[in-house]
């Protein structure tokens, strides 16, 4: 009886200490959400702002294609969550514990603690005050008043560069751009190999970070190291929003991103940054797969998000724009003046007008090549720049060069980048081929707005019916053409270069496929929108149903292209040399005619290759 007695008040003491850790696990439970609940925060409410767009663009989270979140972000220490990488939700409920807290790691994130106090109703619990290196980074940056898109043009003598480059320019009170800021995107590049640079800027291989730094550096490494063009476009945002950029600045200062060429590039990261501050705008959704620098701001131009473009010319440009309107005793003088440092003074007896042109010449010929020395402020040339302006300003105000801005058109106003053409070519066997092309621009499209007298396409696909049979006729990876036309100054390279698959008919191979590669260099020479140019170099073919070895060849070309806004025409005459081979030499003659608006086209052509001959005639349309 005892026993039974005693059996029975053990198993009554367990389910007391069992229902008492219940109730203390309960209580826990209800206190916490009770602590939730005085400020406001449920797990509800976690859960629903968790979703909210606006947080999702702060972390950079994406959806896969099976509804599972992923954040683009890839330094850990962008995440309070160890989970934060994948869940919205994990890592703004670690944000708000820590926020609770008065945890000093969020010293890092100002973005997400406004997102917090505006949407939790939270008090403030860290003040920015209480952080020094935020307040060192702000401290900076006190003069910004305005937000600029910058659109770099076109360098194709860079691949990094060929397509362009944006980035953002913090503009400072004074409307002195040498003292505004830069907020640039780029990859840390790692090697100098060219090819190990393509394959790792395309699969991931870098880093891109954000950087901030003087916009006049910019102005140096664009403008007149690169001789591009800069054209700034006003961001239209709102105090508020200013401010709310500049703290997601300073946190994406300590992030990194894997690195992509072709889609989370500059541009891609410079949008989803303003992507974070106009939310409402779902921004990032109108980018392709392909991200091109100028679409980007063409996105923001379609939203009414931006002002009309500023251009600031490339010293380059603004010289050559000064010496072309110059007589040849007065491009004489300004020979005179360069050969001797720029130390020379026009002739007695030359008029004050012909005198001024001299000296403005002069000037920005010196501002063209000693950029970095008058940057710098470099005694020695901004001590020469400063006597040839005295002299300038004693001959008063003159008459001289028609503004250079009159002739410049806004990239904005280009084509699209993508294409598509439907064509129908007379052969020796007849047939049709349909053709998409992922950028950019080649060089007998719609010119405005493009580097003058140049190509650049990547992606090009072909598909061609013949006799019944639909087959792939051409993958192009890119093709390049760059015409410098020479001055009595300068002979810059013009170039031309490819890489591709096509069906050919050659050495008896009816439509092989054969995969080449070409290089070709030299010179050209314009006059107004004609230029005429002379390239050699070097084209590589191989055969998939011959002897299966690659072969390497010589060759030159000879060819004009003019260019307009109704219609565009390029000739163009190849011979390749194979004497090596025992074969005659083979020659490639092209004529192409493009009758174009800004996005749709009409084009003919004619080729003669390898004693054969053929008419295509094409419409199509950029998107």
């Amino acid at each position: 009886m005892k026993r039974l007695l005693k059996q029975l008040f053990q198993k009554s003491l367990v389910y007391k200490t069992s229902l008492l850790k219940f109730y203390f696990y309960g209580l826990l439970a209800f206190a916490g959400s009770f602590l939730f609940h005085a400020h406001g925060v449920t797990q509800e409410s976690i859960l629903e702002m968790s979703n909210h767009p606006q947080w999702v663009k702060l972390l950079r989270y994406q959806k896969n294609i099976l509804g599972h979140y992923h954040s683009q972000a890839d330094d850990p220490n962008f995440f309070l969550s160890k989970e934060g990488k994948h869940s919205p939700y994990k890592e703004l409920k670690s944000f708000v514990e820590a926020y609770e807290r008065g945890d000093k790691k969020l010293c890092r994130f100002f973005a997400r603690q406004d997102f917090v106090k505006r949407n939790l109703n939270l008090k403030e619990r860290i003040k920015k005050s209480d952080c020094p290196e935020y307040m060192k980074f702000r401290e900076g940056l006190k003069r910004v008043e305005k937000v600029y898109l910058v659109f770099s043009s076109y360098h194709l003598e860079s691949p990094a560069s060929a397509f362009g480059h944006t980035f953002l320019r913090l503009g400072t009170s004074g409307n002195n751009q040498l003292l505004d800021y830069g907020v640039n995107y780029a990859a840390n590049v790692t090697t100098k190999n060219a090819l190990l640079y393509a394959a790792l800027g395309i699969t991931g291989g870098f880093t891109g970070n954000f950087t901030t730094l003087p916009y006049f550096y910019k102005i140096r490494e664009y403008n007149d190291h690169e001789s591009r063009d800069i054209w700034s476009y006003e961001v239209k945002l709102s105090d508020n929003d200013l401010d709310l950029l500049i703290d997601h600045l300073w946190e994406m200062g300590s992030n990194y991103f894997d690195y992509f060429y072709f889609d989370e590039n500059c541009s891609y990261h410079i949008l989803a940054l303003l992507d974070v501050i106009l939310y409402k705008e779902n921004l990032i959704k109108e980018v392709s797969n392909f991200v091109v620098p100028i679409d980007t701001v063409k996105i923001l131009k379609r939203k009414n998000i931006i002002k009309k473009g500023e251009n600031r010319i490339s010293a380059r440009k603004k010289f050559l724009h000064h010496w072309d309107q110059l007589k040849d005793d007065e491009k004489s003088s300004v020979i005179s003046n360069i050969e001797s440092n720029y130390r020379s003074v026009a002739k007695e007896g030359v008029n004050k007008e012909s005198q001024a042109k001299i000296l403005e010449t002069t000037i920005s010929h010196l501002d063209y090549k000693k950029s970095s020395e008058i940057l710098l402020e470099d005694k020695e040339w901004t001590g020469v720049r400063r006597k040839l302006l005295i002299k300038r300003a004693k001959l008063g105000r003159q008459k001289t060069f028609d503004d250079i801005s009159d002739d410049e058109v806004d990239p904005i106003l280009s084509h699209d980048s993508m294409m598509f053409r439907l064509s129908y070519i007379d052969a020796d066997v007849d047939f049709y081929k349909m053709t998409l092309r992922t950028t950019l621009h080649d060089s007998i499209d719609y010119p405005v707005g493009q580097k003058e007298f140049s190509g650049l396409t990547m992606g090009t696909f072909s598909l061609s019916y013949r006799e019944e049979n639909l087959e792939i006729d051409e993958v192009n990876i890119y093709d390049i053409l760059s015409l410098s036309p020479v001055n009595e100054l300068e002979f810059p390279l013009s170039f031309s270069s490819s890489l591709g698959q096509k069906k050919l008919n050659i050495d008896s191979c009816f439509y092989c496929s054969t995969y080449s590669f070409e290089g070709y260099g030299g010179l050209s020479f314009s006059y107004e929108n004609i230029v005429f140019y002379f390239l050699s170099g070097l084209k590589s073919l191989y055969f998939d149903k011959t002897d299966n070895r690659l072969r390497l060849w010589a060759g030159v070309k000879v060819g004009t292209l003019f260019q307009s806004e109704m219609f565009s025409l390029r000739v163009e005459s190849t011979r390749v040399i194979r004497e090596i081979e025992s074969m005659p030499d083979f020659f490639h003659h092209q004529a192409q005619l493009s009758i174009h608006s800004r996005n749709q086209f009409f084009r003919g052509g004619y080729q003669y290759f390898n004693n054969e001959h053929s008419l295509e005639l094409s419409l199509g349309t950029h998107f």
